[in-house]
């Protein structure tokens, strides 16, 4: 059996990044003003955390950083896989996230992540 025949198809890094690609589009159509605002306050620490640019802005900032992992668990797919301890991190990332918010598109991340712990080292 040929290696290729051996190492599963590459996908959670994939939709890791399709859930970072999903979150920038979510944040530009939930905050549609939130950059403008940014700008017009001349960009420089023009956020405060009492402000609502701030949600909108961490909110964007999520999805670069959900892009990268993508990218990087998808590397890594192609290559023997990710480190097992990566599956357990994102496994407590997601109950400090969906236990006190329930209703979160954190629940996207929950695919991939048991992916990434079920397939054979």
């Amino acid at each position: 059996m040929s290696a290729e025949a051996r190492t599963p198809r590459a996908w959670a890094g994939k939709w890791i990044a399709a859930v970072g690609l999903l979150h920038l589009v979510a944040g530009f159509l939930l905050y549609p003003d939130a950059w403008a605002t940014i700008r017009d306050r001349g960009i420089i620490a023009s956020i405060n955390d009492h402000d609502p640019t701030a949600t909108a802005f961490w909110f964007m900032a999520a999805a670069p950083l959900l892009i990268i992992l993508g990218f990087l668990i998808d590397w890594a797919e192609k290559r023997g896989g990710p480190p097992r301890w990566l599956g357990w991190a994102l496994v407590v990332l997601l109950i400090v996230m969906i236990v006190p918010m329930p209703m979160t598109g954190a629940w996207l991340v929950v695919p991939p992540t048991l992916g990434l712990l079920l397939r054979r080292a």
